[in-house]
């Protein structure tokens, strides 16, 4: 992400509009946002969170009211714009606080708009889409195309004043917050709960499962009861088996008293039942009887039924050719009709002439069908060729303007060489200067390449120079050192020669053989090898200086030999000779390139000339073709226009000749197709006729209408037959009962006592129904139980399946709740992945913390802070501090050293989110404060951190009112205090 340009209005301090353009302060890398304590600089930070986010970088510590400028005049609305530039371009919003105008109630409404802009070159807007203009539509795609959040904005982009030190002090529990909410990880917290909820929720429903267990078994007996208050599937599942078993028992004896009894009615039923048929068969022979003497009066009816039916039969095969001949007659009456309408529509047409002749009228209209087919052809031809005329009138005209234009392009083209080729004639001495040209720029190079490498051999000399004097001090202390151990060597040596006396052995300095009062060695004292140890490392100190001092007197003579090669002459006036070279061959290769275009524009002409005279000659001879095609087209087409004039006739066109003659030839054809189904009609009727003759002579009938009296429909016939049959029917059902009722001879037994028969069958069917209702209860008993049974061992199943299921649950829960420690702390899912995370971020922070600490001080995570009561473990911080080889506490830091490990904490963070964002680069940094508490030394280590930064592509703003910063830092924004309770005002320097 970087920051492009700022403009406010109205806002906080500043009642005037403002521009910052960050883009001015990347050269230098570094810049500095300077002015008095309360003069505004914190407002640009606000200016900038607001912009993006709609918050102040104070977060919910500080309000937005403080946006609207308290100086500003009422006509004046606040407004902030920032354009910034991400991977997926650059982009400008706008946002407007709301706030309440002196004087009046209704606030001044909020407004916002993200656009996506196109630059040209010198930064100016082409284009302007318009992306967003809702508050949240905007704060979404802002994070979206920034990676980042708020929270992590002000970790990453912008450090505000004394919040980003509030990481490093943070107990472990607000440090888990902090991290949370800048790595987003409130998910797995989620999920740790959602866990915990799911095995709560698995126990109480294995619970009630229990209890639904239980009571199931209550209803099936006490033992199964008892199994299931124990958790004892197998037993209660055993249990329940075996009172089952017992029901199906007692039904099953039951069935057999049932089916035993049922067999003893149905003896005694069958004997009632054939007693009854025998009494039955005797009604029967005496219906029977009647029957047939009913049916025997009937006869005398039907017979005159049948007769009726036979004259009607007769009558029938009259009457059908007679309907045949009516319909013939009909025919023949419609097709005279319909031959008068068509005579009298070709008449009507009148192209043929017709008086009754069809064949003489058909030929006619077929030979002036085909004069009239000739003519439209020559029309349509004529047409044709009439749109070729004018084709052609278009083509020769066309040619005659391309010959008239090859002949000017030959003689514009020839006339424009001679002027080319003396160009080319003053330039070529001037090219052919090239080849040296290059040949002094070569040489030119290699002595810019002897020159750099003596800047080299200087810069490693200096840095020679300033190791000799470094190894000269270091000399001078060896042998100071040295020095100063011989003469103490030189003092304690009575006492070392003590330490060597022995009684009666003379001395080797007087030769007294006894000693009375020698010498002691003390602690102050040197020995020899103390003195061989210094003597050794002045000689090393002595050769470092010695080969150093030869190393200086090589280059100085390396640098002379270079010096003598480019003739004594520096950088500069070599740069100025390059440059002097650099438009001299800028000005050759503009003539070499003017020369090459003027030979192929040469070329070009003369080519163009010859096309010229190729296309005159082609079109010159095209042109001759295409007006002998013309002539001869306009001689057809005027012996075409005279044979559609005599096609036409007396007709406007000859379509409409044609149409005519068309309708008058099928009307023709009609009539010929008319003419010969009228003849075929006539002989069809009289045939017809003649056969209705001879069918009523054959018939019984003496006439037609003695025929037509004697006819009958269709459905009397069908009652008449019906009726005949009805009869015929019931003789012959009857007939078949008494021939059924005879083989069965029933009728000539004698029956039993009924009543007495019916009488033991209703005992027996009472004791039958009694044992049958004894039987239903058994069965239905034994289903309950067997239901029951069935729905106890669906119910253990399931118990067992949600029990097995709640398992991974539970353990998972457990597992995301955390294992207890000691002090009875947890570490839970969600802290367990900050982790890893904040391991990363230490990763990252320690080297710039080693530089900013010359090395001193790392960080550390610990399991707890020391001394923290915090329930939250393994996210402690700890500072390993070197020179003592032991950890700190962060609050044992002093101000300035707090303040630089926070920032170090703070650039570790940008690198950690960068990479976790998908490397999304945050080219732009803002530090607001803190810079007072270093000491020099420290500040050095800070600033030359930064400026690594700048190498790295950032560009890094600070916030100070410190003097020390202005002097290092000489770019950035001052802001002034008007004074008189005017509000500030702000100007951009360096």
């Amino acid at each position: 992400m970087r920051l492009l340009q700022l403009d406010f209005t109205a806002i906080g301090p500043f009642p005037g509009s403002h521009c910052i353009d960050f883009t001015k302060f990347e050269a230098d890398g570094l810049y500095l946002l300077r002015g008095d304590t309360g003069s505004g600089k914190s407002t640009i930070i606000d200016a900038l969170t607001f912009a993006l986010f709609g918050q102040v970088a104070g977060g919910s510590a500080s309000s937005k009211d403080r946006l609207r400028s308290n100086y500003a005049a009422p006509e004046v609305e606040s407004a902030v714009t920032l354009r910034f530039e991400v991977n997926a371009g650059i982009f400008e919003v706008e946002r407007r606080p709301e706030y309440v105008v002196a004087g009046r109630k209704t606030p001044v409404p909020g407004r916002v708009r993200l656009s996506r802009l196109s630059l040209d070159e010198d930064g100016q807007v082409l284009h302007d889409e318009v992306l967003a203009t809702k508050i949240r539509e905007v704060n979404g795609l802002v994070e979206e195309l920034l990676g980042v959040n708020y929270s992590q904005f002000l970790q990453t982009v912008v450090l505000p004043q004394g919040q980003f030190a509030e990481f490093i002090r943070a107990s472990s529990d607000s440090r888990k917050a902090i991290l949370s909410a800048i790595f987003a990880t409130a998910q797995f917290e989620r999920f740790q709960r959602r866990l915990q909820e799911l095995w709560l929720d698995s126990e109480q429903d294995l619970k009630e499962r229990r209890l639904e267990l239980v009571f199931s078994a209550q209803q099936i007996s006490e033992d199964c009861a008892e199994a299931a208050s124990a958790q004892d599937w197998d037993t209660c599942l055993d249990a329940a088996s075996k009172q089952l078993q017992e029901s199906r028992n007692h039904y099953l004896n039951l069935n057999q008293v049932e089916r035993d009894r049922h067999g003893a009615l149905l003896e005694l039923g069958n004997l009632a039942a054939q007693s009854r048929r025998i009494s039955l068969a005797k009604q029967r022979a005496q219906q029977l009887s009647l029957e047939e003497s009913r049916l025997r009066a009937a006869d005398p009816q039907v017979q005159q039924w049948r007769t009726a039916l036979e004259r009607a039969e007769a009558a029938r095969a009259v009457l059908v050719v007679a309907e045949k001949e009516s319909a013939a007659a009909a025919a023949v009456a419609d097709l005279c009709a319909h031959s008068k309408q068509l005579e009298e529509g070709i008449r009507k047409l009148g192209n043929s002439d017709f008086d009754g002749d069809v064949e003489a009228a058909w030929e006619s209209l077929r030979l002036q069908l085909v004069e009239a087919q000739t003519g439209a052809e020559a029309e349509a031809e004529y047409s044709r060729l009439k749109a070729q005329l004018d084709a052609l009138n278009g083509d020769v005209e066309r040619l005659e303007n391309s010959v008239s234009e090859a002949k000017q392009l030959a003689e514009q083209s020839r006339s424009a060489i001679p002027e080319r080729e003396a160009y080319i004639q003053q330039l070529q001495p001037i090219v052919d200067t090239l080849p040296q040209l290059l040949a002094d720029e070569k040489q030119l190079l290699q002595q810019l390449e002897v020159v750099a490498k003596a800047d080299a051999l200087r810069q490693e000399l200096k840095q020679v120079a300033e190791d000799i004097g470094r190894a000269s001090l270091a000399l001078d202390s060896a042998g100071r050192i040295r020095d100063d151990l011989l003469q103490r060597w030189l003092d304690s040596s009575a006492a070392d020669l003590a330490r060597h006396l022995q009684s009666g052995q003379p001395c080797p300095v007087c030769g007294s053989t006894s000693h009375p009062n020698p010498r002691e060695m003390e602690s102050s004292d040197v020995h020899l090898t103390d003195v061989e140890r210094a003597q050794e490392e002045w000689k090393e100190s002595n050769e470092a200086f010695l080969g150093l001092r030869a190393k200086q007197d090589k280059l100085t003579a390396a640098i002379s030999d270079f010096n003598q090669q480019v003739g004594g002459q520096d950088e500069a006036s070599l740069r100025l000779q390059e440059q002097s070279l650099a438009e001299q061959k800028q000005r050759l290769e503009a003539a070499r390139e003017y020369l090459t275009k003027l030979e192929a524009e040469i070329e070009t002409l003369r080519n163009s000339a010859q096309e010229s005279d190729a296309r005159l000659v082609a079109d010159s001879s095209e042109l001759a073709t295409l007006q002998e095609r013309l002539r001869n087209t306009r001689d057809t087409c005027q012996q075409l226009d005279s044979q559609v004039v005599r096609a036409r006739g007396r007709y406007d066109t000859v379509a409409q000749r044609l149409a005519s003659l068309r309708a008058e030839q099928e009307l023709v054809q009609q009539l010929r197709k008319c003419s010969q189904q009228l003849v075929s009609a006539r002989d069809k009727h009289s045939s017809i006729n003649d056969e209705l003759t001879q069918v009523l002579s054959d018939s019984q009938f003496a006439s037609l209408q003695q025929a037509q009296a004697n006819g009958l429909a269709d459905q009397e016939m069908g009652a008449l037959v019906e009726q005949v049959s009805a009869h015929e029917r019931a003789v012959s059902a009857m007939q078949t009962r008494r021939a059924d009722l005879e083989a069965e001879g029933l009728f000539l037994r004698e029956s039993a006592d009924t009543q007495w028969l019916e009488s033991l069958a209703k005992q027996a069917n009472a004791h039958y129904l009694d044992a049958r209702g004894a039987l239903q209860v058994a069965i239905a008993k034994h289903q309950q139980v067997s239901d029951k049974f069935s729905d106890l061992r669906t119910k253990v199943s399931a118990y067992r399946e949600l029990a097995a299921d709640s398992e991974p649950v539970r353990v998972l829960a457990q597992a995301a709740k955390g294992a207890m420690l000691g002090d009875n702390k947890r570490i839970s899912l969600d802290t367990w992945v900050l982790f890893s995370q904040f391991d990363d971020v230490l990763a990252a922070a320690n080297p710039h913390l080693q530089q900013f600490s010359a090395g001193r001080y790392q960080l550390k995570r610990t399991v707890v802070d020391a001394g923290s009561r915090s329930r939250s473990v393994g996210l402690g911080l700890a500072v390993i501090d070197s020179e003592t080889d032991g950890e700190r506490t962060p609050s044992s830091l002093s101000g300035g050293e707090t303040f630089y490990t926070s920032l170090a904490l703070a650039l570790g963070l940008v690198e950690v989110i960068s990479s976790y964002a998908g490397g999304i680069q945050f080219r732009s940094l803002i530090i607001d404060e803190g810079f007072g508490s270093l000491d020099n030394a420290r500040l050095d280590e800070v600033m030359a951190g930064l400026e690594a930064m700048h190498t790295a592509g950032r560009t890094v703003g600070m916030v100070s009112h410190v003097t020390e910063m202005r002097n290092r830092i000489h770019t950035g924004v001052e802001v002034e205090s008007k004074g008189n309770g005017r509000g500030s005002t702000l100007k951009v320097y360096g």
